[in-house]
């Protein structure tokens, strides 16, 4: 059996949400098809942890810090859009499924995705 190590959840709610350390909180790493059973519930859990902050959060204002998009908005889309490769069912997230149709409908988010595109069919 794996041995997990204490606690590497914690909350830096520096911002209602924990819009800093983000990566700290998701650690993709911990859904690697090698990862250990023990390690990957763990990273699920931190994950909806964080996906709770986020859509409560989200409820009373349209981007994770205030009503005007900031860095830490383009750095969560990211990560969310791992819960796509990493089967993370988003559906019970109402405010995150509104968020993410708002990110990904700005005009900087579709010719960066664009841009993706056209390497991966090179």
């Amino acid at each position: 059996m794996a041995k997990i190590a204490p606690r590497l959840y914690k909350p830096y709610f520096i911002y209602p949400i924990p819009c800093i350390r983000i990566f700290k909180i998701v650690l993709p790493q911990r859904l690697s098809t090698q990862a250990p059973e023990e390690v990957k519930a763990l990273g699920i859990k931190n994950i909806e942890k964080a996906l709770h902050a986020l859509n409560e959060n989200l409820a009373t204002q349209d981007y994770c810090i205030s009503n005007t998009v900031f860095g830490p908005d383009y750095y969560w889309l990211a990560m969310l859009n791992w819960t796509i490769h990493h089967k993370i069912d988003l559906s019970s997230y109402q405010h995150i499924h509104s968020y993410l149709t708002k990110m990904r409908s700005r005009p900087e988010i579709q010719i960066t995705f664009e841009k993706e595109m056209e390497s991966l069919t090179i």
